[in-house]
């Protein structure tokens, strides 16, 4: 046994090294491997698999070493972890000298050992190294997989070699390698790019006939295309027409895109047929329905479903709260905005800065400049921490009321909690400056930006 590496306590250090691990106590397992006086091929294997996970590419490359020099070697396993997350986290020369280990050593390269080496290729943008290693793939017997043709698809269509692309396709094709999701994804995207809208349609109703689920990213890239080509009227025909079950991912996603898209009706009809199929809604369904009734104007109906919502559900996100304080704003409810967001302050709701970015925006907006000020005062009391857009909603409501005092006390604020003025805010405080015939301060100012690269 103890030529295996195999010493009294092996089992319990080990036992004790992956709680570490699985506990985030990273460091502390690191120290605990230092100060092994007996580790074994097990030993180094836990800490690989668990840094591979973590991303950690520095401590991986620190253990991998250690494990080599002890005489150990990784197993199929391990090295594919080695490789992923070198792939990701190292430096291409650190990929290609693994890459020779792997070779010297006469250790077996799987096709995820492959995949990595050619997506870093791809990334980097070295096409022709990276098709000639999938020939050099094909070659040794390994079989490339639909994750290894995605990465050298895009770059070669992002790069205008749309020939060898084709012939990419046309090989996976007849390799039996289905598409999947993410390949679908990755050519609407560069049939976008291209303005080849047709193309990009033709995908998405391939998608649809191989009956695999469109996600987010999908339906993203479907309403930018039917935008760009000026057909936006077929969204709620190729979304509504479908027959797929969708999950409440997708379902949430398709209200997101509808309502975006400019179709709240159609929005809360789908959200009417997302409950008659028996889908519960979550935070998200909400979200979305709430846009659709605030876009259709049917502000009381909004009003009520937020306040049934957060009633059933008081630990409700703060991106419902944003929903409805944003569809009201967007309708000039200033002042209702302001009472719903004062009221979940009573129930001591979960508000974020967005919350109170939005209500301040309108406030401003419709010039009730003592409440924003209130407001933004009761939002410090209450230590909810001011963000860079809250800051500079302040500063351009406070210069277009032409209060200079509180201007100056802002500016001070924000010079202590390091934060700058936006290009809108710039401009808005120098108007302000000169209508108050303070030249010299904004000349001033303007040479400040200046210098400051602006």
């Amino acid at each position: 046994m103890p030529r295996w590496g195999f010493h009294h306590n092996a089992f319990a250090r080990n036992v004790v090294l992956d709680v570490l691990l699985r506990t985030g106590s990273v460091d502390d397992a690191l120290r605990f491997v230092q100060g092994n006086p007996s580790p074994n091929y097990l030993t180094y294997a836990i800490v690989l698999t668990h840094l591979s996970r973590a991303g950690d590419w520095s401590g991986m490359r620190v253990c991998f070493t250690a494990m080599l020099s002890q005489g150990f070697l990784p197993s199929t396993t391990s090295l594919a972890s080695v490789f992923a997350c070198c792939s990701k986290a190292g430096t291409m020369p650190e990929l290609l000298q693994l890459l020779s280990y792997a070779l010297v050593s006469g250790q077996q390269l799987t096709a995820a050992m492959w995949t990595c080496l050619i997506a870093r290729m791809c990334s980097e943008g070295r096409l022709d190294e990276a098709c000639k290693t999938l020939g050099n793939m094909v070659r040794s017997g390994s079989s490339p997989t639909v994750v290894t043709y995605t990465p050298l698809v895009r770059g070669l269509f992002r790069a205008g070699r749309h020939d060898i692309a084709s012939e990419l396709l046309g090989s996976m094709a007849s390799n039996g390698c289905t598409p999947d999701l993410v390949m679908y994804n990755v050519l609407m995207d560069c049939m976008m790019r291209e303005r080849r809208y047709d193309e990009a349609i033709d995908i998405y109703l391939h998608l649809h006939g191989s009956q695999i689920k469109p996600d987010a990213y999908t339906l993203s890239t479907l309403v930018q295309v039917l935008q760009l080509s000026r057909n936006i009227d077929l969204l709620p025909r190729l979304i509504l027409g479908s027959d797929i079950s969708y999950d409440l991912v997708a379902c949430n996603s398709m209200l997101s895109a509808l309502c975006k898209s400019g179709f709240p009706s159609e929005a809360l009809q789908f959200y009417i047929d997302m409950i008659g199929l028996g889908i519960r809604p979550d935070s998200y369904s909400y979200v979305g329905l709430l846009d659709s009734l605030c876009h259709l104007g049917r502000i009381d109906h909004a009003v009520n479903l937020y306040r049934s919502v957060v009633t059933s559900n008081p630990d409700s996100d703060a991106y419902v709260h944003a929903a409805i304080l944003r569809g009201l704003v967007r309708r000039g409810q200033n002042i209702m905005a302001f009472r719903i967001l004062r009221e979940a302050v009573r129930q001591n709701y979960a508000l974020d800065t967005v919350c109170y970015t939005i209500v301040l925006h309108g406030l401003f907006r419709g010039h009730f400049v003592q409440e924003a000020r209130d407001l933004f005062d009761k939002m410090k009391d209450s230590r909810v921490a001011s963000n860079t857009c809250t800051y500079n909603v302040m500063l351009r409501g406070l210069c277009r009321a032409r209060d200079m005092l509180a201007v100056t006390q802002l500016l001070t604020e924000m010079e202590g909690a390091n934060v700058q003025m936006d290009s809108i805010s710039f401009n808005v405080v120098v108007v302000l400056l000169v209508k108050l015939q303070h030249i010299s301060s904004a000349t001033a100012l303007i040479r400040e930006m200046l210098n400051l690269g602006w």
